[in-house]
């Protein structure tokens, strides 16, 4: 259990790190190299949980995927007026599918204030 607690832990300081290099330089000038360092991991490691950069971009996509299908799944479909009138965002989709990107901004530490 630790080593999955560990591994988990990897995979969210390569996700930071990956947020944050993209964020400053672009998907096309990021390397292992910068993301290992940003990360503090070695390459190592990296290459024990993806292949390469394209790897890591396909994983993080189908994970934001998923979250959201999953968001999608789990509540109705809301009439939209009574939704918005009665305040409802606990079960609504739509609200629990933006609350995946706030979150996301907030690991990769953006500020909404650009």
């Amino acid at each position: 259990m630790e080593a999955n607690t560990k591994m988990l832990a990897t995979e969210i300081k390569i996700q930071k790190a990956f947020i944050k290099l993209i964020n400053l330089s672009g998907f096309d000038k990021l390397t292992i190299q910068k993301l290992c360092q940003e990360a503090h991991i070695s390459r190592g490691t990296f290459y024990l949980h993806y292949i390469d950069k394209y790897d890591l971009l396909n994983h993080y996509e189908d994970e934001i995927v998923a979250n959201i299908s999953e968001i999608f799944k789990r509540f109705q479909k809301p009439q939209l007026n009574s939704a918005i009138q009665n305040g409802d965002k606990e079960n609504n989709a739509f609200f629990s599918a933006i609350q995946i990107f706030i979150s996301s901004k907030r690991l990769s530490g953006s500020s909404s204030e650009r």
